[in-house]
């Protein structure tokens, strides 16, 4: 492949971007696996965190129909929003360590899950990787060690990412986790932003592209060039935007454009690698 994008720096998200599903409920799994007598369910800290989340959200309610007629009121509106939201996202990590679900746990168990992955993924970091375009795969999820096991586990070269996300504490000589999370937080789209600035600083004249699914994602995606989110079955977001923003909603065809207002869309990475390696237009 020869490449022809004008994108040279690449940020994209984990669970449900480049994963098919969320994987949550699949990491947690490994502690009750080890754990089969552990009295507390996943479905509490579930329960949890949708408490807060939905205590939170009621005063929130923009996405849902209060129009903003301009990017930069929609950008202030969700920095307000996201800024808001960590108690809500630490509800069910403080939860989870108060009652010590990860304690324990075997370290090497976070390699052992095979995770399947949206189509494309693979050949896209590679060549990416190949042709020295950085990827930053930036993710609020609980280890960073599990997110490159399971890249590894699908084919991506060991050097072709650079993971940015959250991670459990281990014991001092690395076997076991301790129940807890170690001192640094990537849990909410203020965050992600956050990391995505520093990301931008280091690489100053690098068009970049970034690739998301969920609102945890937006903030950080208006920052780019460019950005392309994932489908799913019920994208509530992507409907909201294009009701009460300006932005326009577009799938990915044949470019893909440095244009602010613009949020593509995709199935897979099949369609980004033809337009940035083989061909189709960008700009």
């Amino acid at each position: 492949m020869s490449i022809k994008t004008a994108m040279r720096l690449i940020v994209v998200d984990f669970d449900e971007t480049i994963t098919k599903k969320d994987t949550l409920s699949q990491l947690a799994s490994l502690a009750y696996r080890q754990k089969p007598q552990f009295p507390v369910k996943f479905r509490h800290y579930q329960d949890v965190y949708y408490k807060h989340y939905s205590n939170y959200v009621a005063g929130h309610e923009y996405l849902g129909g209060k129009q903003c007629p301009s990017l930069k009121d929609l950008f202030s509106q969700e920095l307000l929003y996201q800024q808001g939201m960590y108690p809500v996202e630490m509800s069910s990590i403080d939860e989870i360590v108060s009652t010590g679900l990860f304690k324990g746990l075997e370290s090497r168990n976070l390699d052992s899950l095979k995770i399947p992955i949206r189509e494309g993924f693979s050949l896209f970091a590679n060549e990416c990787y190949r042709q020295s375009i950085p990827i930053y795969v930036l993710s609020i999820t609980w280890s960073a060690r599990f997110v490159k096991s399971v890249l590894l586990n699908n084919g991506v070269a060991p050097n072709a990412t650079v993971v940015i996300s959250n991670e459990l504490e281990f014991s001092e000589d690395g076997t076991t986790c301790t129940g807890g999370f170690q001192v640094g937080n990537v849990r909410t789209g203020y965050d992600k932003l956050q990391r995505l600035t520093e990301i931008l600083a280091k690489n100053p004249s690098l068009p970049s592209l970034y690739i998301g699914d969920s609102r945890t994602d937006l903030l950080a995606s208006l920052k780019c060039d460019a950005r392309v989110f994932m489908e799913k079955d019920n994208n509530s977001l992507l409907e909201s935007l294009s009701k009460s923003t300006s932005l326009e909603i577009e799938p990915l065809s044949d470019k893909l454009q440095k244009n602010e207002n613009i949020i593509y869309t995709a199935k897979d990475f099949v369609k980004l690698n033809h337009l940035l390696f083989s061909g189709g237009s960008d700009g």
